[in-house]
């Protein structure tokens, strides 16, 4: 099975195998099997496959790929027969995962690459909010929307800064720092006390007459 990946925009891609006897009698015993590091990651469609087919018969298997991770997947396909010469044959299974980010960059882009006008830190519309901000607040690099940002209000005694992270979202985290001075800081980091997706980060405000928050966005994926 060649390297291939799912197409943007969905979760994963299906490959057509053909069985053919092509001998003079009964191929028998016929079994697919797989195995190898990702195989749980490459389902058989195996229903209706006979156990047996006639000389000059042939039947239909499928193999569906469906990456739990970017990069490189692998696993094995063995299929076994009465075949006198290739009684088991091995075949090597191959896909490349796209990460959310890449998906979202061939989506806004064309092209899962980090760069040019798609590179994490780029500002394609020149809102004053780099693509991977963007990526992960599930906004249109290609269209300013730096005022869809999550923004603090004081509630309760506290200056709060909450969202959730969007749906589709991931290899994504999120963290916070306030500062009452932002030069010469010092920058101290808050603790999450929501439970994702949601995230709420707050300071009081007693005792604190100016605060000033930062949001950082790391990215695990290429």
């Amino acid at each position: 099975m060649s390297s291939k990946s799912p197409p943007p925009g969905t979760n994963s891609v299906t490959t057509s195998f053909t069985l053919r006897n092509s001998g003079g009698t009964n191929l028998t015993g016929i079994q697919v099997t797989k195995g190898g590091a990702n195989s749980g990651e490459f389902t058989l469609g195996t229903n209706g496959l006979p156990g047996s087919l006639a000389p000059g018969a042939s039947a239909v298997f499928t193999v569906t790929f469906t990456p739990a991770g970017s990069g490189s997947r692998s696993a094995s396909l063995q299929i076994l027969s009465s075949d006198a010469d290739e009684g088991s044959f091995d075949l090597a299974l191959v896909g490349s995962g796209t990460s959310a980010l890449q998906s979202w960059r061939q989506l806004n882009f064309g092209t899962t690459s980090n760069t040019g006008l798609a590179a994490d830190k780029a500002d394609a519309d020149f809102d004053g909010v780099t693509n991977v901000v963007e990526f992960a607040f599930g906004l249109n690099p290609n269209s300013s929307a730096s005022k869809l940002l999550p923004q603090g209000v004081v509630l309760n005694g506290n200056f709060v800064l909450s969202f959730t992270q969007p749906a589709g979202v991931s290899g994504v985290a999120y963290g916070v720092d306030w500062s009452p001075n932002p030069a010469p800081g010092p920058w101290n980091p808050l603790t999450n006390t929501a439970i994702p997706p949601a995230h709420l980060f707050s300071v009081p405000t007693n005792g604190n007459p100016t605060i000033f928050m930062r949001l950082k966005i790391f990215v695990a994926d290429p």
